[in-house]
């Protein structure tokens, strides 16, 4: 009985710090408050007017998205130049965003449900709207 009780209390221990709320960055006090974030269906009308822009798909809790940021788009907007945002949390659904890729680009999967996920880090550059390049994961980034 005691080892239940015990089980018990580690679960709910692991379960009250796994939803912490502090595991997103305050975006207000952050790096990610230089990106101009927008959403997804404004990245699609950005691309059906052929803009020129670049889009950086991250995530508040993920410890490359931060490093990146911090390492390289940081210095780039601090130079002048404006990176759209895309939080991938925030966005319900990736189906709107699949006809704007190359085929079998690596840093788009499926799960289980054929619902699209999008590796992140993700940079892209976009030039008359299409993808020129693009940086996903922990890569090396050169501008």
């Amino acid at each position: 009985m005691k080892k239940i009780k015990m089980g018990v209390v580690l679960i709910l221990l692991m379960l009250i710090s796994c939803s912490n709320k502090n595991d997103e960055i305050n975006i207000e006090e952050g790096l990610f408050n230089k990106l101009s974030d927008i959403s997804l269906s404004m990245y699609v009308e950005k691309m059906e007017n052929k803009d020129d822009f670049v889009v950086f798909f991250y995530s508040l809790r993920c410890s490359y998205c931060i490093d990146m940021m911090d390492s390289y788009l940081k210095s780039y907007i601090d130079e002048g130049n404006t990176i759209y945002g895309i939080n991938v949390n925030k966005e319900k659904s990736f189906d709107e965003l699949i006809s704007y890729q190359e085929k079998d680009a690596p840093y788009i999967h499926f799960n289980q449900n054929q619902q699209i996920i999008i590796s992140c880090p993700l940079i892209q550059f976009i030039e008359e709207g299409q993808i020129v390049k693009y940086f996903y994961g922990k890569q090396r980034i050169i501008f």
